[in-house]
């Protein structure tokens, strides 16, 4: 609960928009390339929402780092937010910018609409 009120938070939305039980249970959620926030604070809530809540940290951990945290510089991932991180990263990459559209495309889009009508 702890990553999803963080996230929340932080990018003005819920990591699991459709809240899809497939989504939650594979912690299948975008992380915003979003300035604002440090990649500390992306990696904190990567830990908090790692799919097993066995792998989670302990709230003493969680603790331990919130009152550490001016003092670290980063946060150690385990393996399996490592993966999600690094499936983050390509995801992020492969995104294009959309294209702007042409007036071209908006009589196209136009025309498309009238005949479906």
């Amino acid at each position: 609960m702890l990553g999803c009120v963080l996230y929340s938070l932080c990018f003005s939305c819920h990591p699991f928009q459709d809240a899809q039980k497939l989504a939650i249970v594979n912690a299948h959620y975008f992380m915003p390339d979003d300035t604002r926030v440090s990649e500390k604070m992306k990696d904190f809530i990567r830990l908090m929402l790692i799919p097993n809540p066995e792998k989670r940290p302990t709230a003493r951990i969680v603790l331990q780092l919130l009152e550490n945290w001016s003092g670290i510089t980063k946060i150690d991932l385990p393996e399996v937010a490592l993966e999600i991180k690094q499936k983050q990263t390509g995801q992020q990459k492969t995104v294009s910018k959309p294209k702007d559209l042409t007036a071209d495309d908006i009589f196209k889009l136009q025309e498309k609409i009238r005949s479906s009508n």
